[in-house]
């Protein structure tokens, strides 16, 4: 379960990490589902990856537009 929001300022080509507060099952997720349960808005060209069974990073292609804010949603209560 994800909780909290936090907003800070990153750099355009830094990778966003989600830590989850427990590990999750790696035979529950498989990385070619990762872009249905991870969300960034506005959407982002990137890869969601396991970083390990707590983590989550997103390494954008290009890099995040400036001054612009992104939101990201986890649902991955149901998978676990």
């Amino acid at each position: 379960e994800c909780r909290g929001v936090h907003y800070r300022k990153i750099s355009r080509y830094s990778p966003v990490y989600l830590i989850f507060n427990q590990e999750i099952p790696a035979d529950r997720l498989k990385a070619d589902r990762l872009g249905k349960l991870v969300r960034l808005k506005p959407d982002v060209p990137g890869r969601w990856a396991f970083e390990n069974n707590r983590t989550l990073v997103f390494k954008p292609e290009k890099g995040f537009e400036r001054n612009t804010s992104y939101q990201v949603n986890a649902r991955f209560v149901r998978m676990v």
